[in-house]
């Protein structure tokens, strides 16, 4: 199915990305056609067609981009080490919307140091801590949206380097 560049497949979920209903409606035919080529079958019932946005694996996609869904980023503030490592795997999982995200990450990662997986020793949370995960929580919930490359677009990289002794 490598050949159809307009879908995405993650496990037993599968994105469709079309720019008008006439395209999309071709690419689910072609996507059907490439299933029942190889023996596969959906479920027709759970499937939603032709709609402007979607949440699809943590992700609202719409015409203008992606970006985290909101629900996602606004937990609240973890009681202990084994909540705080939980928490702590949204901004890494999300880490491509969010511009300096181990920076702002730096002192709250303290809190993991010696620490066991499973670790459910409360956490002492000093003001700065506090402001850390506020600040953590806010780059979560402000996240970048990430817009669909244009193939026809000059692309820029920017690099940011940072060099401590």
């Amino acid at each position: 199915m490598g050949e159809l560049r307009f879908f995405y497949v993650y496990l037993d979920d599968i994105l469709i990305a079309s720019e008008s209903e006439e395209e999309h409606k071709t690419h689910v035919r072609a996507v059907f056609q490439k299933l029942n080529e190889y023996g596969l079958t959906i479920n027709v019932s759970k499937c939603v067609f032709g709609v402007p946005e979607i949440s699809f694996l943590g992700h609202l996609v719409t015409k203008n981009g992606i970006k985290p869904l909101p629900d996602k980023v606004d937990p609240i503030q973890p009681k202990t080490i084994k909540e705080f490592r939980r928490f702590l795997g949204l901004p890494n999982f999300f880490r491509r919307f969010l511009p300096r995200a181990a920076h702002s990450q730096t002192h709250l990662n303290d809190f993991l140091k010696g620490s066991k997986r499973n670790d459910n020793r409360k956490i002492n949370w000093s003001e700065q801590a506090k402001s850390d995960f506020q600040n953590c929580k806010a780059l979560l919930a402000n996240a970048t949206l990430l817009v669909h490359p244009n193939p026809n677009a000059n692309l820029v990289l920017q690099v940011r380097g940072h060099f401590e002794k």
